[in-house]
């Protein structure tokens, strides 16, 4: 990445905008980020981002097959996606957007897809996208995602509110860069 393209990505993460592109009606599928979550006495819970994020998968992609991470799964009502990611492929790692990316790319290609909508939090979707890029899948980025909360209660405590998260998203996307993932 160039300079300008790390301080346009930076930028859209602090402001929690993105650029939106191409034609959703074009994608094979969606991968869908979880955003944060709640920890309660009876387990994990989506929270109220992953819920709008289930929403907004709905209302948008009704008949596109799903890859999503487990807590828009578990937000999802009266529909299954193809394929959820629960856990990392390694034991006891944490399950990151490059994890979740690289889960997506092997089922899409066992399924011959090229394309995939990416949907997220507004905060997330510039990295996410350009994640998704670097390991050659096609995107689609919808309009729409900037109406996607934060999630106050989250027991991330990055996912809470906007400064918390680009205090965090900022060494985040450097880490990735670091690591040539972006």
């Amino acid at each position: 990445m160039t300079a300008a393209e790390i301080l346009e990505l930076k930028q859209f993460a602090k402001n929690n905008t993105y650029l939106a592109h191409g034609d959703i009606s074009k994608a094979d599928c969606v991968i869908g980020f979880s955003f944060g979550y709640l920890d309660t006495k009876d387990g994990v819970k989506p929270g109220k981002s992953n819920a709008q994020l289930a929403d907004f998968i709905k209302t948008y992609f009704p008949n596109k097959p799903l890859i999503l991470q487990f807590e828009i799964s578990d937000a999802l009502k009266q529909r299954t996606a193809a394929l959820v990611i629960r856990e990392s492929r390694k034991k006891d790692e944490y399950l990151n957007s490059k994890e979740i990316a690289e889960q997506a790319l092997i089922f899409m290609n066992q399924h011959n897809w090229k394309t995939a909508a990416i949907v997220t939090h507004p905060a997330m979707v510039a990295r996410n996208d350009t994640l998704c890029q670097k390991l050659g899948i096609l995107t689609v980025v919808p309009n729409g995602l900037e109406t996607i909360e934060y999630e106050t209660n989250s027991a991330q405590a990055w996912t809470r509110d906007k400064n918390s998260w680009w205090e965090r998203e900022s060494k985040v996307i450097d880490f990735c860069l670091d690591n040539d993932w972006l």
